[in-house]
C-alpha cells in the first residue's frame, strides 16, 4: 500500500538506516525517507533538505538555534542532494553500493555529480564551523585555488593554440610521374624563366636538389639567396618528383597565385574541410581572385553575433600611422577587432585561409597573420577608395617594418542592393590613374558583389619584389554605399616582416628572360 504522509513533527530516520558520519557522500545502504536526509553530526546544526512542495515554518529551530532552510526558498547546498528515486516509491531511494548514486536531475554525469556534491558539502561544512577565522581562511584559500585554476586553464588554452600555429597548415600534392623537363616560374609569374631537365633515375629528393642547383647556376640570384621550395599553381607543395610546371620560392619569398587570364579557375584543395575550392581570377592587375562557399552560414553568423556588442565607428590610418578622427567622412562604417586566436571557430577559419593562399603560419620571423576585423555597413554607409599597403616612407626607420602583403575579405551576408567591393583601376574599363573623383567611383573597373560565404583575395605588393615593399598602385579598392539592406563582412591581412631592409630579397637576375637547357 502507499506510504502514509508523516507530519513534520513526526519525521525520523528509519532504524535500518545507518548514521551518516561523512557529510561528503551517502554511505552504502543509506535511505531517504519522505524527502529528508538527517546527517549524524547534529552538533553542527546541519540538516539538508531537498526541494519539495511542503513548506516548513521558519519558526522551527535546529538544535543550535538556527532556523531550518525552507524548501520554498532553496539554498545552494540543495543541489548537493541526489533526489532521483525509483518510480516504485518516489520518496524512498536506496543507494546501490555497487553502482553508486544515479545521475543528478541536472544531467551531469555521475563523476561530475559526485564532485559537485563534495564541493557543495565542503562549502556547507566550512560555513557551519563556529570558528570564523578558520572559515575565512578556508574561504580565501578556496578563492585563490579557483583563481589559480582559471589562470592555468587560460595558459593551457593559449599553449594549445600556439602548438597548433607551429604547424604550416599547407596543402601537399603527390606527383607520381616524373616529368623529363620542368618549366620553372618565378613567384606569381605566368611565363617560365627557365626550363630544366629532371633526372628521373634519381631519388625524388635528389632530383629536387639537382634542379635547385641548376636554377641557382642559371638565374644567379643575389649572394646568400637559395631556393627554399617549389609550389604548384594552386599553392600546394609537390611531394615526389617535380611536375611539368612549378613555381620557385627564393629564400623567404611567399607564394602568390599566378593570375594570368580573367575567368580562369584554379582548383585549390582545402584539407581541413576535405574539399576543393574553385578560385576564379577576376582581375590580373591588380591580382584579384574570388571563391564562393568558402565559409558556412553558421561560421558567418558566429562572427556577426560575437562582434555585435563591440562594434564602433570605423577609423582610418593617417600618414603617421595613428588613427584619424573617428568622424572622418572617408569611412562611415562600423568595425570591431576580433581576437581570432582564442575563438575555435575563427581560428579554424584562419587556418583555412593559410591552406587557401599557400602561406605557412609557422614563419613568425617572416610572416605575421594579422588581425581579423569584422565590418558592418548600414544603409548609405561606405568606405572610399584606399590602398591597404603602407607607403615605403611610412615604414622608413621602423625597427620591425612590416606591410600587408595579402588581403582576404569575407562576405558574411547578402545585400539587396549596393555594398560591392569596387576595384576602380581593374580590368579593361578601369581608370588609368587614381583621381579625386575616382575615390568614390563604383562604376569603373571591377565590382565584387556581396554574397554570404564568398571570399575575395587580392595582393597589395608585387609578388616578385614583395620584400622591397613595392606596392601595387592599381590595388585601390572601396566599399561602395549600401543602397538597400545591411552588409556584414570581415577582412584579414597577412603581413610580411622585415621588408625594405638592406639586402632583403632583391629581384633575381634573369627575370622575364626565358632560358632553356
Amino acid at each position: 500500500s502507499a506510504p502514509q504522509p508523516v507530519s513534520p513533527s513526526a519525521r525520523h530516520v528509519s532504524p535500518s538506516a545507518p548514521q551518516l558520519l561523512n557529510p561528503f557522500a551517502p554511505q552504502p545502504g543509506a535511505i531517504l525517507e519522505n524527502g529528508e536526509l538527517s546527517v549524524g553530526f547534529q552538533d553542527l546544526g546541519l540538516r539538508m533538505l531537498p526541494w519539495q512542495n511542503e513548506r516548513i515554518p521558519s519558526s522551527r529551530k535546529s538544535p543550535k538555534g538556527r532556523p531550518y532552510r525552507s524548501p520554498s526558498n532553496p539554498q545552494p547546498s540543495d543541489i548537493c542532494l541526489d533526489t532521483t528515486t525509483p518510480k516504485s516509491n518516489p520518496k524512498t531511494r536506496t543507494v546501490d553500493p555497487a553502482r553508486g548514486p544515479k545521475a543528478h536531475p541536472s544531467g551531469l554525469p555521475n563523476s561530475s555529480n559526485q564532485i559537485l556534491r563534495s564541493i557543495c558539502s565542503g562549502v556547507i561544512f566550512v560555513a557551519q564551523v563556529s570558528n570564523v577565522a578558520v572559515a575565512q581562511s578556508l574561504g580565501v584559500l578556496l578563492i585563490l585555488g579557483l583563481g589559480a585554476w582559471v589562470w592555468l586553464s587560460g595558459w593551457l588554452y593559449d599553449l594549445a593554440f600556439k602548438i597548433n600555429d607551429k604547424q604550416s597548415h599547407l596543402s601537399f600534392q603527390r606527383v607520381s610521374e616524373c616529368s623529363p623537363k620542368v618549366r620553372v616560374h618565378r613567384v606569381g609569374a605566368c611565363k617560365p624563366v627557365v626550363e630544366i631537365e629532371q633526372d628521373c633515375s634519381l631519388d625524388p629528393r635528389e632530383a629536387h636538389e639537382a634542379v635547385k642547383r641548376m636554377i641557382l647556376l642559371l638565374l644567379k640570384p643575389n649572394p646568400g639567396k637559395g631556393v627554399r621550395e617549389f609550389t604548384l599553381r594552386s599553392g600546394a607543395r609537390p611531394v615526389g618528383f617535380l611536375p611539368r610546371e612549378v613555381w620557385v620560392l627564393f629564400d623567404q619569398e611567399q607564394f602568390a597565385f599566378p593570375a594570368c587570364e580573367v575567368g580562369e579557375e584554379i582548383p585549390v584543395t582545402i584539407p581541413s574541410i576535405g574539399r576543393e575550392i574553385q578560385l576564379k581570377v577576376w582581375s590580373t592587375s591588380p591580382r584579384l581572385l574570388v571563391a564562393d562557399n568558402f565559409l558556412s552560414e553558421a561560421e558567418c553568423q558566429h562572427l556577426i553575433s560575437k562582434s555585435k556588442e563591440t562594434m564602433k565607428r570605423s577609423t582610418v590610418v593617417t600618414s603617421g600611422g595613428a588613427p584619424a578622427d573617428r568622424k572622418s567622412q572617408v569611412r562611415t562604417s562600423s568595425s570591431s577587432w576580433y581576437k581570432w586566436a582564442y575563438d575555435p571557430v575563427a581560428h579554424t577559419l584562419v587556418t583555412r585561409v593559410a591552406e587557401l593562399v599557400g602561406i605557412a603560419m609557422n614563419q613568425e620571423s617572416v610572416v605575421e597573420y594579422g588581425g581579423l576585423q569584422v565590418l558592418n555597413y548600414q544603409n548609405g554607409e561606405y568606405y572610399w577608395a584606399h590602398l591597404d599597403a603602407f607607403p615605403p616612407k611610412q615604414l622608413a626607420g621602423a625597427k620591425d617594418p612590416r606591410n600587408r602583403y595579402v588581403t582576404v575579405f569575407f562576405y558574411l551576408t547578402d545585400v539587396e542592393e549596393g555594398g560591392e567591393t569596387g576595384f576602380p583601376m581593374a580590368g579593361p574599363t578601369g581608370l588609368k590613374e587614381m583621381s579625386k573623383e575616382g575615390l568614390s567611383d563604383c562604376r569603373s573597373g571591377v565590382q565584387v558583389k556581396p554574397q554570404r560565404g564568398r571570399v575575395a583575395v587580392f595582393y597589395n605588393l608585387h609578388p616578385v619584389s614583395q620584400f622591397e615593399n613595392t606596392r601595387d598602385e592599381r590595388a585601390w579598392h572601396l566599399g561602395c554605399p549600401v543602397v538597400s539592406g545591411e552588409k556584414w563582412g570581415a577582412n584579414f591581412w597577412i603581413l610580411l616582416r622585415g621588408i625594405g631592409l638592406p639586402g632583403s630579397h632583391a629581384e633575381a637576375e634573369g627575370q622575364g628572360a626565358e632560358v632553356r637547357v
